[in-house]
């Protein structure tokens, strides 16, 4: 998987994940997803990426917001 697709994904996910709090479960998850894609040594990168995005959504996005953020990911 190409490394733009990887990063584009995890803005995904952090952007549903960050609805609410990002569980331990859904931080697992991730990791999992990452698992089946990655190196153990390209993981620990990835997660970090999903956590730096995850932290930059404060959850209370609006839905112009969300939309603009998928269309930034996808152009």
């Amino acid at each position: 998987m190409s490394e733009p697709v990887l990063k584009a994904i995890m803005r995904l996910f952090a952007l549903v994940a960050k609805e609410d709090k990002v569980t331990q479960q859904e931080h697992d998850h991730i990791r999992n997803f990452l698992a089946d894609h990655l190196n153990q040594k390209a993981i620990a990168g990835h997660v970090q990426l999903f956590d730096d995005y995850s932290n930059s959504y404060s959850g209370n996005e609006s839905a112009t917001h969300e939309q603009e953020t998928i269309d930034l990911i996808w152009n």
